[in-house]
Parts: structure tokens; sequence; C-alpha cells
């Protein structure tokens, strides 16, 4: 018996016709296997090539006398979907394990109905947690149809949380879908400018001079005795009024110095959650999609000898500059995959205040030891996290800076390690990501 049909797979939904279409082509279908109308009128036929999976199907059909010929009709973009994703052989998409699963399931339930407030709160409250929503290891098919969704929203300059976007961001570059599929074309997203990094310094406004009202009554002499005492009793008021204001302003400095100390405290305690350390680069080649490069970084023997970091540097930083380079490492962040290959870490580089696309890495000294930790004042016998988390994170990723001479910092605090200071070379002022 041949076992050979066509199926007919159609939904009347049109964000479900865009998130099957979307995910057959990040599934890579050849037009042999799956036709897809381009039309987008929420009708999604596939011709399917003989399969395994129908044979069942037809087996019950030949038995049952109905000709194998008749179409099967699938109508419901959950359904069509993990059925593409099957024939496809992209099972991993349907989540590895139960948890993995059920996270599917939700995240496709969210982005086939409206995305109102408390849909966005609970997506956003994912891409807190995690690279991807469905998964730390890679997009799964939720990802792929919140990613969907979303994308009227950003291109329509509505208001999206920050891991919201930086979560969109990262999908439309994905190299299975950037360029790929026309009704997703790639969407700007701003970053902030240089100054909302680091907020100025507070300033203090110049003690008003004493009226010297008290002297002026002290010293009018128009009448004698009363008038006299009276001018007395005021220069002693006057006395006491400048020694009160006296001992406000010093109350008054002790308490900014009281508050300055415990901000940089809280600040060393922030950064000291991330793990900074020094690596070398010992290859670097640039990725399938040009803007990225993956590098190999020696990191020393406590974080694992070597690991590959796939950074958006492609185009910005010579290809030179990066083979052998000594950079600053973040190396406990969660794994997960990047333009299609796995990244351990992320390579940190500064950008020039006054020329956006001037980008040097943070630099440590010639002598510093590759696989040290950088350190900040304040922070030095805080242990970082084993992984840490998005919302720590971010906290600290926005502080990030260049500062006056092109050195590196967590706000007013110094990227240090044994043998000096990291350095951008070349930026006077900038911003650090």
């Amino acid at each position: 018996v041949r076992m050979a049909a066509v199926m007919t797979l159609q939904t009347t939904d049109s964000i479900g016709s865009k998130i099957l279409e979307t995910l057959a082509v990040y599934c890579g279908s050849v037009p042999d296997k799956i036709k897809i109308a381009s039309d987008h009128k929420n009708q999604i036929p596939l011709l399917l090539a003989p399969d395994p999976s129908l044979q069942k199907e037809l087996k019950s059909r030949l038995a049952s006398k109905v000709p194998p010929s008749e179409t099967v009709s699938l109508n419901q973009p959950r359904t069509i979907a993990r059925y593409i994703s099957r024939i496809t052989n992209n099972l991993s998409l349907l989540g590895n394990g139960p948890l993995e699963e059920a996270l599917v399931d939700e995240l496709l339930s969210i982005a086939l109905s409206p995305l109102d407030g408390p849909a966005i709160a609970k997506l956003e409250a994912l891409a807190q947690k995690s690279t991807y929503l469905g998964s730390q290891k890679g997009p799964r098919l939720g990802d792929v149809a919140v990613y969907v969704a979303l994308h009227p929203l950003v291109a329509g300059k509505t208001a999206v949380p920050p891991g919201l976007t930086r979560f969109f961001d990262l999908m439309q570059h994905h190299h299975q879908l950037k360029g790929k599929v026309p009704f997703l074309p790639l969407v700007g997203i701003p970053l902030p400018d240089s100054p909302l990094f680091c907020p100025p310094a507070p300033t203090t406004k110049p003690a008003q001079a004493s009226s010297g009202k008290s002297g002026k009554k002290g010293g009018d002499a128009k009448a004698a005795g009363a008038a006299a005492a009276a001018g007395s009793s005021e220069g002693n008021k006057g006395k006491k009024a400048g020694k009160s204001k006296a001992d406000k302003a010093a109350k008054k400095a002790a308490k900014k110095a009281k508050l300055e100390a415990e901000a940089k405290a809280r600040a060393a305690k922030a950064v000291g959650h991330v793990d900074m350390r020094v690596g070398r680069i010992s290859s670097c080649a640039p990725a399938a999609d040009p803007s990225l490069y993956i590098s190999q970084v020696q990191v020393g023997e406590a974080c694992g000898n070597t690991r590959q970091v796939v950074s958006r540097l492609g185009g910005l930083v010579p290809l030179e500059a990066m083979s052998g380079a000594l950079v600053v490492l973040i190396v406990n962040l969660p794994e997960g995959e990047f333009g299609g290959a796995m990244s351990q870490g992320r390579i940190l580089c500064g950008t020039d205040a006054a020329d956006a696309k001037k980008k040097v890495l943070v630099t440590p000294p010639s002598g510093a030891k590759v696989g040290e930790r950088v350190m900040f004042d304040g922070a030095e016998d805080i242990v970082a996290d084993k992984i840490v988390k998005d919302k720590k994170l971010r906290p600290v990723m926005k502080k990030l800076v260049v500062s006056g001479g092109g050195v590196a910092c967590f706000g007013e605090l110094v990227f240090k390690t044994s043998s000096g200071n990291c350095t951008c070379p070349g930026i006077e002022k900038g911003t650090i990501a």
C-alpha cells in the first residue's frame, strides 16, 4: 500500500496563522514536504510526503474502506503547531520534560489570546528569570508564538517591559528567523542614553551669608540705656543663632557622608553578586550571523579553563583585535543558546558617549592573571552567586560606565585587579555592556 495523503491544516485565527508560518520557517521546512500559502488568508495547507506518522491513520481508513485520497483536516493552531514540530523532527520545540511541555502549552495559550496587562506581566516575570521564556537552553514552540504575538506591539511603539524587550530582540535576531519571515521585519530597539547610566552627583548649595540683623541692632546707638541693653541681648542671640547654624551644617554634612557610605556599601553588595573574571581570548571566529563572534576564552581552572562565548561585536570590533585579547568576562550567567551556538558568559565592551559606533573591549592591565576575579572597593569579601539572576544583573549592567580618563567603573567603584585598574583605551566617557 502506498502510504501518502494530502492533509489540509487551516485555522480561522489570524495570529495563529502567522505563528504557524513562522514556526515552519524556524523548522526549516523544505518545499517538497510542506507548502505554505503565501496570501496569509488564515489558511495553511500542507502537502505531506510519505510519513510514518500517517500509517496508522491511513490503515484505519483503508480498513473502513475510506478512500486514502480523502483529506485529513486539523483546525486548532496549537494542534497544527505540534504537528509541524513533529514531522520536521524538531521535537525539542515541544519541551524537554513535563515542566517544559506544560510551559509550552501555557505560552501558546497566552500568544493565541489578546496580550492584556496580566498576560504581559506574566510573560515579563518569565523573561526576568530566564534567557528564553520556555527554557534556558534555546527557543521552544511557546517562544516562537510569543515573539510573533509581541511583534505588532513592539513595532507599534507600545510600551513593553524591559525583560520582554530583551527577549523580543533576542528572538528577532535568531539565525533561523532573522530576515526570513516577510511579515516580521526587524524592529529597532532603543537603548538608554549614556547619561541615564550614571546620574549626576548631588550638588550642595553655598551657605547663605548672615543677614547681620543682630549686629545692626546691637550697633544702633540712637538710644541710650535700655537701647544699649537691648543691643547686647540681640548680640547674644546672634551668637547662639550662629552656633546653631554651624551645628546644623555639621549634622547635615555627617548625615550626607553616612548616606554616601551606605550607598557605596549597597553598590558593593549589588556588584558582588556578579562574578567578573580576567580572561584571554585564545581564538575568535565570525558566526553564521555576521553581527556575531564565537570566541574561545581562557578563564582559569576555577571557572572551567575555557569557555565559549557568543558576542554581538561583529563589524564593531575588528576580528584581529579579538584574538589574543585580555578581556573582562561575566562567568556566572546561565548557559544558553545565542545565535545558534551555546554561550557560557559575556565579554564586556565599552561604547564611546561621543560616538555610539566606537566600541572598545574592557581591558585589564597587562600583568593581570587569567582567571582572577575583578574586584570593587567594599566587595572583596562578597561571594558571587553561582548563577546570577536577571533581576540582580540588570541593575548592575545599567551602572557600568567608562569614567573620565577611560577607567571602567560600576557607578563610582573602579574595576580593579591585582595589577591595577581596567580601562577602555581610546574612550574618555561612555557606557559598558
